[in-house]
């Protein structure tokens, strides 16, 4: 449980480097982190523009992420291999998805975050109808 404020960074908590190697994890069953920027093609296609413009202007005084760079190509690879994947009912999906991220979390030393680790499952869901709602 978390009290207080506490600050989330890289896709997971920010803490002490003195909390970090002893803090517990566990992942609640119904916390997830979608990436909705794919729910919206459209809006895909918009940020992708804005990513690019944005790594023109900043060089050379600085380096930007290869994903910011190249955000178009980067947005088409990553589609092109998640509708290869064959779908899964939520039902069945969200299980096994939940049992792996929820376990051996990685702790960011350099960072002072303890976060689940990341993956890439062979099959991709549809978030449920509740989903919409909240």
């Amino acid at each position: 449980m978390v009290r207080g404020d506490i600050g989330l960074q890289l896709h997971g908590i920010k803490l002490r480097a003195a909390d970090l190697g002893a803090a517990p994890f566990v992942l609640p069953r119904g916390v997830y982190l979608a990436h909705l920027k794919y729910a919206n093609l459209e809006a895909t296609r918009s940020s992708d523009t804005v990513r690019e413009t944005v790594t023109g202007a900043i060089r050379p005084k600085a380096e930007p992420d290869r994903g910011w760079q190249n955000a178009s190509a980067e947005t088409a690879g990553y589609l092109a291999a998640f509708f290869d994947k064959p779908r899964r009912p939520w039902d069945t999906a969200e299980p096994e998805v939940h049992e792996t991220l929820a376990t051996r979390p990685r702790r960011l030393r350099k960072f002072g975050v303890l976060k689940a680790r990341a993956f890439r499952f062979d099959f991709r869901t549809d978030l449920p109808d509740w989903f919409a709602k909240l």
